[in-house]
């Protein structure tokens, strides 16, 4: 369960990271704090969306997630 939840979180943190350094590379320093948060979390859905739904037919692809094997997730508790 520990392994799950970390497993989660480093395929959840690691596409925010790209998005952010994405971004920073992007984003011109003029644009207000909402549009910069808006792009920000558009890149990171894109991102995120589009490997998610590549790595079934390509699973090495879960490297660009930060790691490879997708957590397991139980019924109950």
């Amino acid at each position: 369960m520990i392994y799950d939840l970390f497993c989660s979180a480093v395929r959840t943190l690691v596409p925010a990271a790209i998005a952010l350094g994405i971004g920073w590379g992007l984003i011109p320093e003029s644009m207000s704090g909402t549009a910069t948060g808006l792009l920000d979390f558009a890149i990171f859905s894109g991102y995120y969306l589009i490997v998610r739904s590549l790595e079934p037919r390509w699973p090495w692809l879960g490297w660009l997630l930060g790691k490879p094997t997708q957590p397991t997730y139980q019924k109950g508790r």
